[in-house]
């Protein structure tokens, strides 16, 4: 793949909507993962047992199972053979809209307090660059829904059969995987949810812009690890992430919204300001001349 036709140009995630060009979703995370993202340019799935949601997956929260041991076999076969991604949709807060990025509870929980990131992703790319990956595999990709009961809404009465796990889990998916209590609302997840999904899936052409949280532009020994990985040239995705590729999160009447320019600015300075740098600043530039 040509690194320099997919290469990232933030805009504002507010405009892409406007235009109806882009879907996009967000996905937050700490700090080491996001270096390791960085350097697969791919994003892990999790299995149900990191949930934080202590109901997630939990069938003993099933109205009614006609056998113990079929709830036991479907408890070994979702720690063993499910897993998910979960990602934030833009939504909206009283009467306006409210960016994926927009979520102080999510910086909070799941960007380290502030110190990690929230990628942005164009959803129809994400999935078109893992297609074949995903092409010959159960999976699902949809809005959670929240409701004020835990546990799953469905009834088993058929007695155990050995084997019947995989025809359980895609007939009750919705209910086990896709609803959560209400006190979750605010995350305003968007999952991917399958079974045998491989371990790893590409966002390397699907990745729109990263916004770094706000300890994250306060932290020089981030700053720096970051900036060197941006210019490792011996990186296989050198020369893709530049520094309009990337946002930080301005405060506003509804919370955030991702403001790409002292993010940029920051990260454009300090490229020019150390001679090391010199050679991405000027394979970077030499289009622009």
């Amino acid at each position: 793949m040509d690194i320099g036709t997919i290469q990232p140009v933030y805009r504002y995630a507010i405009e892409k909507r406007d235009e109806g060009c882009k879907k996009l979703i967000y996905h937050y995370t700490n700090v080491d993962s996001f270096f390791h993202i960085l350097n697969s340019m791919s994003l892990k799935v999790s299995d149900f047992a990191k949930s934080d949601d202590l109901n997630e997956a939990n069938v003993a929260n099933i109205d009614r199972i006609a056998d113990a041991r079929t709830l036991i076999s479907l408890e070994k076969y979702i720690k063993e053979k499910c897993s998910y991604l979960s990602f934030v949709q833009d939504g909206e807060i009283g009467l306006g809209e409210l960016e994926g990025t927009n979520h102080p509870r999510m910086w909070s929980q799941y960007a380290q307090r502030g110190y990690g990131v929230c990628l942005a992703l164009d959803d129809e790319n994400f999935f078109n660059i893992n297609a074949e990956k995903l092409n010959s595999k159960f999976y699902v990709f949809d809005p959670v829904l929240y409701e004020n009961k835990n546990g799953a809404k469905i009834t088993i009465d058929a007695p155990y059969a050995d084997g019947r796990e995989e025809s359980l889990i895609k007939q009750h998916y919705q209910e086990l995987f896709f609803k959560k209590h209400i006190d979750w609302k605010e995350e305003n997840e968007k999952r991917l949810f399958g079974i045998d999904l491989p371990e790893f899936l590409s966002i390397f052409g699907a990745l729109e812009f990263i916004c770094l949280g706000p300890k994250f532009l306060k932290d020089e020994a981030l700053m720096t690890r970051l900036l060197d990985f941006l210019t490792d040239s011996t990186s296989p995705f050198y020369g893709y992430l530049v520094p309009h590729s990337f946002a930080d999160i301005t405060p506003y009447d509804y919370g955030y919204f991702s403001d790409g320019a002292l993010a940029a600015f920051e990260i454009d300075q300090r490229l020019r300001r150390w001679k090391r740098y010199k050679k991405y600043l000027d394979d970077w530039c030499k289009d622009d001349t």
